[in-house]
């Protein structure tokens, strides 16, 4: 559309200007990039982590017991305790995906996700260290990981 614009310039006091000329002297800067990026992105992060969370206790409430003692070699812990240890870990799992998905305490989400991921990594890596250098890298995802759950926070966090 075009259309005269000396009514619109002296009604609203305004000289307007072609598209060009006015983005040209007011570009973008490094934050509305980051701004125009991110904001499609965000609801991917978000979904990702839900996903994650969710598959990873449903995963672990529907394993087998004997599945859970053989991936948790904790010494000296009966696999009754074990299965319990691991069964709790999936409930818990299950809560941080409701918190993300509910997205009220975005501060509680973000800590009880880093706890989580790091004490997994942290448990596994003494019981376990070969996990590092295993083929698919089981351990070695949850750095990125952990990349992705900050990033979801900076995001979470609207004014």
């Amino acid at each position: 559309n075009t259309v005269d614009s000396k009514a619109f310039t002296t009604a609203a006091g305004l000289n307007p200007r072609a598209m060009e000329p006015a983005l040209a002297a007011s570009p973008a800067q490094t934050g509305d990039l980051w701004q125009a990026r991110l904001y499609l992105l965000r609801p991917v992060i978000r979904t990702t982590l839900v996903l994650l969370w969710l598959v990873s206790g449903l995963a672990g409430l529907l394993a087998a017991g004997t599945g859970i003692a053989a991936a948790l070699p904790l010494p000296g812990a009966g696999s009754e305790t074990i299965v319990a240890l691991g069964r709790v870990a999936s409930v818990m799992d299950l809560v941080i995906a409701g918190l993300l998905i509910w997205n009220r305490a975005p501060r509680l989400t973000f800590a009880a996700q880093m706890v989580m991921v790091t004490g997994y990594t942290l448990l596994l890596t003494l019981l376990t260290p070969g996990l590092w250098l295993e083929l698919f890298g089981p351990l070695l995802k949850n750095l990125p990981i952990l990349a992705l759950i900050c990033v979801d926070r900076i995001l979470a966090e609207e004014r």
